[in-house]
């Protein structure tokens, strides 16, 4: 049905006359009829012929107050005035709940008499929507007013209809739904935007002719999503006691951290004969040192950095186009050896761990 089929047929409202001339209010009253669908002064009615509904809480005391449509008899004007308030008893819910529905299904608005009572208001609202109303003891529900509608953004702009009453709580709720959703728009954007950033920067850092270690370094530093989903901040130079200091500890959003070992990317992992370079060698000793003294120094150790208590740690060093296929695999066959307690890396690989996240939050699978 259309919005103005609604109106093909006439609709009859109680009239509330105001004014000081009885002889004439009793004439207009005579004039109606005397018969079965004559309205009568039901809760309904009275909001029926409101303009609005304002909603107050002043120190706890609840009100609804009714903003009417009335006809002044002595200035044969029809005039809107605040005509009559319904004052919400201690357990006000249920009386407030049935309201909202009446203004609901009425189309008359409920505002909130200001910003301090408009998320209570609010509330009130999603909780009638969702929960329903009671109306002389028996429990109902809006069945055209589904809860579903307010839960995305997505669903919002599929399902609002130009046609339909919205009451200003509707469009409270409505316009927190959408500042929600963009909020969280904005924060995967933003996280977007900085791994697109991130990675496009490694990138020309790692493929300038004349590298700079210290840049390469930083960049990481500053980065730390390189290392994965799970790492919020890289906490350089970070001592272990008086004997050891790792490049870098990677702080996990769990608390939790791992160590790092940042060798030049210039350096190679194999020798031409196949065996492990002394660069790589070395790098995995650090780590293995590391770890031991962690190990054995639990509870010192994490005086200073509380999630340092079991750690990997990571070897990111040299370029993988300096390897063959036949090192590649030796690689690879490295990592599982180590089964996790170190992993070694080249720079490419960092910046695949990148890209690969970057596919997966743009939500592309190839």
């Amino acid at each position: 049905m259309s919005r103005l089929e609604k109106w093909k047929n006439e609709q009859r409202r109680l009239t509330i006359l105001t004014g000081e001339n009885q002889e004439l209010a009793d004439a207009i009253h005579s004039l109606q009829p005397e018969d079965d669908d004559r309205p009568t002064m039901s809760n309904f009615d009275l909001i029926n012929i409101a303009k609005e509904l304002i909603y107050t809480n002043e120190g706890g005391k609840r009100s609804i107050h009714i903003i009417c449509y009335s006809f002044n008899i002595d200035r044969g004007e029809v005039e809107v005035c605040h005509l009559l308030d319904q004052i919400l008893e201690e357990d006000y819910e249920e009386d407030i709940l049935s309201t909202l529905a009446i203004a609901a299904v009425a189309e008359v608005p409920v505002y909130p008499n200001t910003r301090d009572c408009e998320e209570e208001l609010t509330e009130l609202h999603r909780k009638m929507i969702e929960s329903g109303f009671k109306i002389q003891g028996k429990r109902y529900q809006l069945t055209s007013r589904q809860s579903d509608e307010f839960e995305s953004a997505k669903k919002l702009i599929s399902s609002i209809d130009p046609e339909k009453h919205y009451s200003p709580s509707d469009i409270s709720i409505i316009r927190k739904t959408i500042k929600e959703e963009l909020s969280n728009l904005e924060s995967a954007d933003r996280l977007l935007l900085s791994l697109q950033l991130a990675i496009d920067e490694f990138t020309v850092l790692l493929e300038s002719e004349k590298r700079n270690e210290n840049s390469i370094q930083a960049h990481l530093t500053n980065n730390p999503i390189l290392f994965g989903f799970e790492y919020k901040r890289v906490i350089p130079k970070h001592r272990l006691g008086g004997e050891y200091e790792t490049d870098y500890a990677l702080e996990k959003y769990d608390g939790s951290c791992d160590v790092v070992e940042l060798e030049s990317s210039n350096l190679k992992l194999y020798t031409k004969n196949g065996n492990p370079t002394s660069h790589l060698v070395h790098a995995e000793q650090q780590i293995l040192d590391w770890l031991d003294w962690i190990d054995k120094n639990n509870s010192y150790a994490r005086t200073s950095l509380n999630g340092l208590y079991s750690p990997s740690g990571f070897v990111v060093i040299g370029r993988r186009d300096s390897l063959s296929e036949l090192d590649l695999e030796r690689l690879r066959r490295r990592n599982i050896f180590f089964n996790g307690k170190i992993k070694v890396l080249t720079y490419e690989d960092l910046l695949e761990r990148g890209s690969d996240m970057l596919r997966r939050l743009k939500g592309d699978r190839t």
